[in-house]
């Protein structure tokens, strides 16, 4: 199954961090591929310590997508190939049977699709190949039509009213 959590609200990693540990919890194998971010959001360092989790995320930081000029944007893109072509392989590696294996999380994908850093056609690719063995949690702002089709779950985390916009910067612990 596919499920995806978007909105502009706070907490949609959060909800992939829960769900990774619910699934951890139950003796299945987790994936948490965590994209536009530098490695430094405070879950990562929990989930890197629970047996049969795997934390993926770019050797490399390369800023803000907007901010990028072209010959970042093309390293960047280059580099979620690369991602991607990890998650395929792990995936061949917790493959066996026909009951659900693991959960895969794609932090931030959707924003990834919609910049074009990645191939929407290969992500959809992978969820027909593999949902059915592997639930996929997907989070972001928006989701494309083709995803939206494709998801079983949709969770649309808004908000009513952010720190953020009053000028409070991100807090270590509580916002990453």
């Amino acid at each position: 199954m596919v499920q995806i959590y978007c909105g502009n609200g706070k907490g949609k990693t959060t909800a992939a961090v829960g769900a990774a540990v619910r699934a951890c919890g139950a003796g299945l194998s987790v994936l948490f591929v965590q994209f536009l971010k530098d490695g430094s959001s405070s879950e990562l360092s929990v989930l890197r310590e629970l047996k049969g989790v795997t934390v993926l995320i770019p050797e490399k930081f390369y800023g803000f997508s907007s901010q990028l000029n072209e010959e970042q944007r093309e390293a960047l893109k280059a580099c979620y190939t690369g991602i991607m072509a990890d998650v395929v392989a792990w995936i061949g590696e917790h493959s066996a049977g026909e009951e659900i294996k693991g959960v895969i999380v794609l932090d931030e994908l959707l924003h990834v699709i919609n910049s074009g850093l990645c191939d929407e056609a290969e992500v959809l690719k992978l969820l027909d190949d593999r949902s059915g063995q592997f639930e996929f949690i997907i989070t972001g702002y928006y989701p494309t039509a083709a995803l939206v089709k494709k998801a079983d779950y949709i969770s649309n985390i808004t908000s009513e009213k952010h720190p953020y916009a009053s000028g409070i910067s991100a807090r270590k612990g509580i916002e990453f």
